[in-house]
């Protein structure tokens, strides 16, 4: 794919009931676009190669009280989506971070720097899960060896690789 501009873009989902505005947006907006971008899928992976990288990649969704935002920062020009058994991403040169809120709370919470938070309120139906992880170089969740099995066997297992940590 060649492009002419590496201007930021703007992506926008609306869906809404009949005779009403009750209903589910989604939003996904680029900060700017590489001149020129070739990807590939095969079976088990994606390539993704471009001329440049990716200052932020920022989605949110919204449907009745559910709120969803994902925020990729420095997104590499050169990565691979793992999929199948191993379910993942790799990079040679790090992803600056990963941002992620999902919420139903009228105020929801979050931390600073590299972080899990998980919050229920149960004498108010509410929760919120925050998280926010940087330089990764590798995630990905490897499908356990025998699905259903007993002990080790039927453990899948998450793999996290970073070029340095955060303070």
């Amino acid at each position: 794919m060649n492009g002419t501009s590496n201007a930021a873009i703007d992506f926008a989902y609306l869906e809404h009931d009949t005779g009403s505005l009750a209903g589910q947006m989604q939003n996904a907006h680029l900060s700017n676009r590489p001149n020129n971008i070739r990807i590939e899928q095969t079976t088990d992976r994606v390539l993704y190669d471009a001329d440049s990288s990716i200052g932020t990649i920022t989605y949110t969704a919204s449907e009745g009280n559910q709120r969803n935002a994902l925020r990729l920062e420095s997104l590499p020009s050169n990565f691979e989506i793992l999929l199948g058994d191993e379910l993942g991403y790799i990079s040679a040169e790090p992803l600056g971070a990963i941002h992620l809120q999902i919420t139903n709370a009228s105020n929801p919470t979050t931390m600073s720097g590299d972080h899990i938070h998980f919050l229920i309120d149960k004498d108010v139906g509410e929760t919120t899960l925050s998280g926010r992880l940087s330089n990764i170089t590798h995630i990905s969740r490897v499908s356990p060896e025998v699905e259903g099995a007993a002990g080790k066997q039927g453990n899948g297992h998450v793999i996290l690789e970073r070029s340095s940590s955060s303070r």
